[in-house]
Parts: C-alpha cells; structure tokens; sequence
C-alpha cells in the first residue's frame, strides 16, 4: 500500500510540476488559466489488445496466430472482428486462434467476447490462457451464445497467449463449430468489477459519459444497466495521430511502449482521459493525414451509441518527412491540410513538434528548426518535444532517448513517459 501511495504521488507531482503552463517555454499558446479538475469524469474503457489484434486475419507473426498453421478451417473476419473456427473427426479435432500480451504478475484481468455461432459436440475447452500461471477462470466449454467473461488475476510475469477455438487442451474427437467476436482485455481500475465495459477495438481507450453496471451469471453476462449520461469536456476523449512515436502499445517489463499509452494506461486515476492512437511507423505527414480521415470515418460506423466522440486530436510527426528528403514547404502543406480537416470537423488540436533526430545531417536540422518555429505561429497548443528533449547540442537526452538516437526510450521516467506527461498537462489546461 505504501508503495502505491509513493508512486501516486510521483505521478501527481509529475503532472503538477508545470506550473502555470502558459510561462512554461516547453509550451506555446497554453491557455492562460489554472489547470482544473472537474466532479463529473467520464468511464474510460480500454482494450489492451495490441492495435495488430484489430483486423482478424493471421498474416505472418504480425497478427492472429492459428493452430493447424494457415489452416482453412478457420474464417478470418479480416476488418470485422470475428472469427469462425471449425473442427472435424479424426482429420481437424484441435483447432485454434490465438493474440498474445504481456503479463504482470498480480494484475487482474478480464477478458470478454461474444460466441455468436456454436454447433456440434466440444470437449477440452474452447478457451486456455498458456505462458503464464493465474488464479481464476480462463478456460470454458461449450459455451452459450452471447458475451461471456473470464476475469483472472496472472501469479506469474510473461507473454501469455490465449486460445480460442475447439479442443484448444486436448483432441475434441467430433465435428463441432463455433464463431468468436469482440474479443476484448481490460485491466480494471476497481479489481472487484466482475462484468466487462462495453466493447472497444484493440488498443483504443474510449469515454462512456454514464455509469455502467451488469450481473454475470457464471461466465455469462447478464443485461447492463446504464446511468444518465452527463457532459463531458473536449479534452477527455483524444485521438493521436503520428509515425513510430505513437503505434506500439507493447508492455515491457509492464511500461508501456509509446507515449500515447503511458498518457492512457498511467495518469487515468487523477484525470481520466480516453487517449487512443492510430499512429504508424515511418508514415509522414501526408500519410499520417491518411490516418486521421479514416479514424474519423471509422468513429461514425464503428461506435454509434454511447461512446464520447473523438474531440480532441493531438498531431504528431514530421522526422519521416526530413529523413525522406521532404521540403520545408512540403512540410508546411502536408501540416496545413490536415490542420484544415480537424477545423473543419470541429476538433480541438494540439501539436507536438518534431522531436531531436540524432542523425540528422546540416540540412535536416535547419528544417526541423524552421519547421518547429513556423508551428509555433499557427496558434495552435504546441508541445515543443524538441525543446523539452534536447540535450542542447540538437541531441536527445541521455535519460529519454532509446538506443537508436530516434525514438523516445521507454519504461517509468523515460522519454515516452515524459512526453505523456507534458501532453496530459496539456489536456488539464484544456476546455
């Protein structure tokens, strides 16, 4: 318990420690008022499935893994997340999907999923978490159709695969189907919460403005009852968008890998904000916009009640177009045309600037530079990363940068952490 209050109060104090964040020179166009906290905070609901979990499809190591290897027995979903897993007598009798994640010891979990198709005989379960030992339930068999819950605490550290299919422990000597969806992993804040929260795609982390409570029945969950909803600020529902610096949720060593992901898994405690990523490695502005114009059209198809609209977008990137040989003007266009799509769809934007590039040569550095100072003149919230990271020589600093001179290091009070850590001082200055 001591050891949790020491921690909470290194995190309240790495939030607080800003100031008035207007004075702040890591800071440009900050608002000039106290950060503030408000009585009604909206449920974050976060799926810690890795974003490669968000198309159910198998293609090499990146995605879904299947046992027999690339079996025709089972039916990938690809862009629905469903997945059709069939069995058959003495030829097909094991059949199975499979996601991974990184495992702490002592962190409960709960996983859930829909079965929306089940037929034939099943033994040896359809569900079996390997690679770790836990204290609960990971296994069921034969289940009925509908949302079903597993909630188990691991006891031991590792990356632990589950399983999900027909036989997944042992031969099911018998032709058997069943269809698995929504497959989501929460780590509850109240670890007494037996239910799931509503469903959110791998790696997102969604605002729900209302409270929400439902009565599993064994592993079967029962009907949700749903409070009023309240209102919201702008700054509790966030969508990033980037390169490399924003697309791994990863978990090393129970650190998350990005910024984004310390922003969502670390601060919600004291402030709780949905902060999701679609970020992608190498990607430059333009593609990057790419992104965000097929979040948007995402978030109007994929949830349509309840959820908290994205409201607020943070921009990242910009080393991939200076190591790519992009001009500054090129820059400045790329950034222009996206800033135009998140004013005209209403959001509130925050900047991130170009971070230090170890290798830059002359040249790339005179227009990270003219590119960072131009920023500053659009009026926007900027975070100036380069500022704050550099070691004053147009380096990073030793105890931020990973081994590769580019990227932010992870783990606690590492570079991507304190960028998180800027960025959410940010969002607590915001409407």
């Amino acid at each position: 318990m001591k050891y949790f209050f020491l921690i909470g109060l290194l995190l309240w104090s790495d939030l607080c420690g800003a100031g008035t964040l207007s004075t702040n020179p890591v800071y440009t166009n900050i608002p000039a008022r106290p950060q503030r906290d408000y009585a009604n905070q909206p449920r974050i609901v976060t799926n810690e499935m890795e974003v490669r979990y968000r198309r159910y499809w198998k293609i090499g190591g990146l995605n879904w893994t299947d046992f027999p290897s690339s079996t025709t027995q089972i039916t990938w979903g690809d862009d629905t997340p469903t997945v059709q897993v069939n069995s058959v007598v003495t030829t097909f009798e094991r059949v199975f999907a499979g996601f991974s994640f990184t495992a702490v010891s002592g962190v409960t979990y709960i996983l859930s999923f829909y079965i929306d198709a089940i037929s034939g005989t099943h033994t040896n379960n359809n569900t079996a978490l390997y690679g770790i030992t836990t204290s609960g339930t990971t296994r069921v068999n034969n289940p009925s159709l509908g949302r079903h819950v597993l909630k188990f605490v691991a006891t031991s550290s590792g990356i632990a695969t589950m399983r999900l299919g027909i036989g997944v422990d042992g031969a099911n000597p018998n032709t058997a189907s069943i269809t698995f969806s929504k497959v989501m992993l929460e780590i509850p804040r109240d670890t007494t919460r037996t239910y799931p929260y509503e469903y959110v795609y791998p790696s997102d982390s969604r605002a729900f403005p209302y409270t929400f409570t439902a009565s599993p029945v064994g592993d079967v969950v029962g009907t949700e009852t749903l409070g009023t909803a309240f209102p919201a600020r702008k700054s509790n529902s966030v969508l990033v968008i980037g390169d490399s610096f924003t697309n791994d949720r990863g978990n090393y060593a129970g650190y998350a890998t990005d910024f984004p992901f310390y922003m969502s898994d670390y601060f919600q405690w004291m402030y709780p904000t949905a902060v999701s990523s679609r970020g992608v490695s190498g990607e430059t502005i333009a593609q990057i916009t790419t992104q965000l114009t097929a979040a948007l059209t995402e978030a109007t198809t994929h949830y349509t009640t309840g959820v908290l609209p994205w409201t607020t977008v943070i921009v990242e990137g910009g080393v991939n177009d200076v190591n790519g040989g992009r001009t500054l003007s090129q820059m400045q266009t790329d950034r222009l045309t996206q800033l135009a799509i998140l004013d005209a769809a209403g959001l509130q934007v925050v900047i991130m600037n170009v971070c230090p590039f170890n290798s830059a040569t002359a040249p790339e550095q005179t227009i990270i530079t003219d590119f960072n100072t131009w920023l500053d003149t659009l009026g926007y919230p900027v975070y100036r990363c380069f500022a704050d990271m550099t070691n004053g020589a147009n380096q990073w600093r030793t105890d931020a940068v990973s081994p590769d001179g580019t990227h932010p290091g992870n783990g606690y009070r590492a570079g991507a952490y304190q960028i998180a850590t800027r960025l959410m001082q940010i969002l607590r200055s915001l409407p």
